[in-house]
């Protein structure tokens, strides 16, 4: 990193983090328990939430489908 901040390319990268993160944030809020009486989520929730995460991702690597991770200057 630059001492006098992020790049542009910095910028690009975190912002493609956030984009995977997002699945994973709506999940947790998902799985979250209800209140104190119940401090665990209902199991019937587990596989829906595994399969809405499943094709986010799926989603987002159908974009790097044509990339060749051994060069260079592919994504990181």
């Amino acid at each position: 990193m630059k001492s006098d901040g992020l790049t542009s390319q910095d910028w690009a990268v975190i912002t493609q983090y956030i984009q995977v993160l997002k699945s994973l944030k709506k999940a947790t809020s998902r799985l979250k328990g209800r209140g104190a009486s119940s401090r665990f989520s209902a199991i019937h929730k587990v596989i829906p939430t595994f399969k809405a995460i499943l094709k986010a991702y799926e989603n987002l690597s159908e974009q790097y489908g044509s990339v060749d991770f051994n060069e260079a200057d592919a994504p990181e």
